[in-house]
């Protein structure tokens, strides 16, 4: 019974399951334009963090039940926690290998040439798989509009490129209209990444000061709050 509770680390393996449900929403998600990266990025920790976990706790578990006695008084190595085979693993993982802790029994020399062998090919696997989620995703999609004082501002929204932008735009700001200074402020809410003439006209000299690009979908109730739809004057719908 001691030895099966000593197996209880094998719990974390539990999140697995988060991990199916956040990529089957993820999935669903495509339905509306593309997969959430905040999903995948979560999908891709939580795997990490349950192969760090579950080998730290194989570790600890079979040093302390078949690490020989005479070898532990030679080293004098107290019983192992968790958090010092957490240390171990993440430092045998990252390749550091301080060498404050080494495997005594044969089974954990086993486990930590599994260990490394496996590391290889799926921790690494991870790693490269959140720093691409991170680096990937667009600076528009990560942005939002934040109203400053007493400042209006108004949606664009809808099917639209840089011609037309460009056109409703210049109407918007035209002098005719009033001073620039007292208009609202230009959100527009796109579904793609702007390309190089959108970008151009983001920074026009006419245009830069009171507009704000973000990539999102309409239907996607977190992409209208990034964009304040519900404080907007109003909302432009392009076709």
């Amino acid at each position: 019974m001691e030895i099966l509770q000593s197996f209880n680390f094998l719990r974390v393996v539990r999140l697995i399951k988060v991990q199916h449900l956040v990529l089957r929403e993820n999935n669903n998600a495509r339905e509306y334009g593309g997969p959430n990266v905040r999903r995948q990025l979560i999908g891709a920790l939580i795997k990490f963090f349950v192969v760090l976990f579950s080998f730290a706790g194989a570790y600890s578990t079979i040093e302390n039940e078949f690490a020989p006695d005479s070898m532990i008084k030679r080293r004098n190595r107290k019983r192992l926690t968790i958090i010092d085979s957490l240390y171990f693993v993440a430092t045998t993982v990252s390749t550091l290998g301080y060498g404050d802790l080494a495997p005594i029994s044969i089974p954990g020399k086993f486990l930590v040439c599994f260990m490394i062998m496996f590391s290889l090919a799926i921790i690494s696997d991870s790693l490269n798989q959140i720093v691409t989620l991170i680096t990937s995703q667009s600076p528009f999609a990560r942005d939002s509009y934040s109203p400053s004082g007493l400042a209006k501002h108004v949606v664009v929204c809808g099917k639209f490129d840089s011609t037309s932008m460009s056109e409703f735009l210049s109407e918007f700001f035209h002098p005719d209209h009033g001073s620039r200074d007292q208009m609202c402020h230009v959100i527009i809410l796109g579904q793609d990444t702007p390309d190089l003439t959108m970008r151009a006209l983001l920074d026009d000299e006419r245009f830069f000061t009171h507009t704000k690009y973000l990539e999102g979908l309409v239907m996607m109730d977190k992409d209208l709050e990034r964009a304040r739809v519900e404080q907007a004057e109003c909302v432009f719908i392009l076709t």
